[in-house]
């Protein structure tokens, strides 16, 4: 096969054309979509572990103001929704709190006479409780 590019080459070189086999390009093509294939799922994980990097940093923030306004004594009314599965928001005391889709479950409790608590699952890492 290569002897056969190589003789083809020769031949082109030789008529004083110039460019590309369709053979070249075609090995060319094929090179790049098993880069492509390789490094799609690399990307897709990485891109699944920021998000949720990022629904733990916003259920930590969430967590800080309600343990913040427990120290108070200042928890007026509860965070809308309590539980969250899946994308979504969260509101408590005028602040947004959004988690991606990779958020399988957002529980925040808070009991009577209790310091707060929230608990968050991710897809594939288990449940983090602050609190």
């Amino acid at each position: 096969m290569l002897d056969m590019l190589k003789a083809r080459k020769e031949q082109l070189e030789a008529r004083g054309e110039k460019g590309f086999t369709l053979m070249e390009m075609l090995i060319v093509i094929a090179i790049i979509a098993i880069l492509i294939a390789i490094a799609i799922p690399i990307f897709t994980s990485q891109l699944n572990a920021a998000k949720a990097a990022t629904d733990e940093a916003n259920a930590r923030a969430l967590y800080a103001q309600l343990a913040a306004d427990y120290q108070l004594d200042s928890i007026d009314t509860a965070p809308n929704p309590t539980s969250l599965s899946g994308a979504g928001t969260v509101t408590y005391d005028g602040t947004t709190y959004t988690f991606s889709d990779v958020c399988t479950n957002l529980t925040i409790s808070i009991p009577g006479n209790a310091a707060p608590s929230v608990t968050l699952e991710t897809n594939g890492q288990t449940a983090r409780t602050f609190g």
